[in-house]
């Protein structure tokens, strides 16, 4: 079942997972950006036995639906070889691949060359692989080192296609089709019809959307890696006058910190064109906002569980803007695309 959102649908930075203290389903997130650790340190992260795959792990534009937070996966060639699932991670500015992958691939994780992770709940240290190639539609990543990595929300996925640093690019996810496409900066970018946001680029390459929640000024990072929607203790504050009240979760992420968390349904959240309600936000001190440096102002970090609702949307990283299809989108009456 889809909430109605005004005129428009939409309920989407990092992967974790929040366990909730009430019979509300999980929601896994994840991993953000992966930098070089200091000389002579490394680990490696275990992997967690995979759950049996459903029907909507094998979907590209998986919908979000009562008991099921959608994703975004792209079909992926890595050295030649594939085409592999990719999930599609614009919270991310680094791709990694999973133990799987790198086993099929002949590759052997190295402890030698490490990186760190920064994800929701902290970082970690974890062994890396070099690829000469990774081909995702329009989108070329030639001689890189990615690290190796698994998590529960990678179930039916090979890895992780960080898209926050995409610069010339655009992404159509279309929920209806069952499609995702990756464009180049000369081709298509929002289809016309869709409602538009302008977004601010980030130094970390993450798009930030001006909005409001409950009449409070905030910035709205666009994440499709994110199951579920978070919001920073700032905002915590500014909407809630008595610590504590909601209910309690322990938010897991892809390293091995468990933080927690506090859950509660959101006043309507406005970021111009787009209006969300009926939205669930879980609130907490969760590292990554130290990160990208959105402490001191409120902040959210749009999941999943709310881009997931939408008929169909896009994101042209080259102009910083996000389309939302209208409700009852028909694609054959508005075919145009602008670039």
């Amino acid at each position: 079942m889809r909430a109605a959102l005004g005129t428009l649908r939409l309920l989407c930075a990092l992967w974790a997972a929040v366990a909730l203290t009430s019979a509300v389903p999980a929601f896994p997130h994840g991993a953000g950006t992966a930098t070089p650790p200091p000389v002579g340190s490394a680990s490696a992260s275990a992997a967690t036995a995979p759950r049996p795959l459903k029907p909507q792990d094998l979907l590209l534009a998986c919908p979000t639906t009562r008991d099921y937070v959608g994703r975004v996966v792209a079909a992926v060639m890595v050295d030649g070889r594939g085409p592999y699932r990719f999930i599609v991670d614009t919270g991310a500015n680094a791709s990694t691949i999973s133990p799987k992958l790198a086993a099929a691939l002949g590759l052997a994780p190295s402890t030698t060359r490490p990186l760190r992770i920064a994800g929701v709940t902290g970082t970690e240290i974890v062994p890396s692989v070099t690829i000469g190639s990774l081909r995702a539609g329009a989108l070329v990543i030639a001689h890189s080192q990615l690290p190796v990595i698994w998590s529960p929300i990678m179930t039916g996925a090979d890895g992780i296609l960080g898209a926050a640093g995409l610069a010339q690019d655009s992404l159509l996810v279309d929920f209806l089709h069952n499609t995702v496409v990756i464009h180049t900066a000369e081709g298509p970018s929002i289809p016309l019809g869709y409602a538009r946001v302008h977004a601010t680029r980030l130094s970390s390459g993450l798009l930030s959307v001006p909005g409001e929640v409950g009449g409070v000024p905030v910035d709205a990072i666009i994440d499709t890696g994110s199951p579920q929607t978070l919001g920073n203790m700032a905002l915590y504050r500014a909407l809630y006058s008595k610590p504590g009240a909601g209910g309690q979760a322990r938010v897991y992420g892809v390293t091995k910190q468990v933080r927690p968390g506090n859950v509660q349904p959101a006043p309507t959240v406005d970021l111009g064109a787009i209006h969300i309600g009926n939205a669930v936000l879980v609130y907490g001190d969760f590292p990554i906002f130290k990160v990208w440096g959105l402490t001191e102002h409120p902040a959210i970090i749009l999941g999943m569980d709310v881009l997931g609702t939408v008929d169909a949307f896009a994101i042209d990283f080259r102009h910083a803007e996000i389309g939302v299809a209208p409700r009852n989108y028909d694609p054959s009456q508005h075919v145009g695309l602008t670039g």
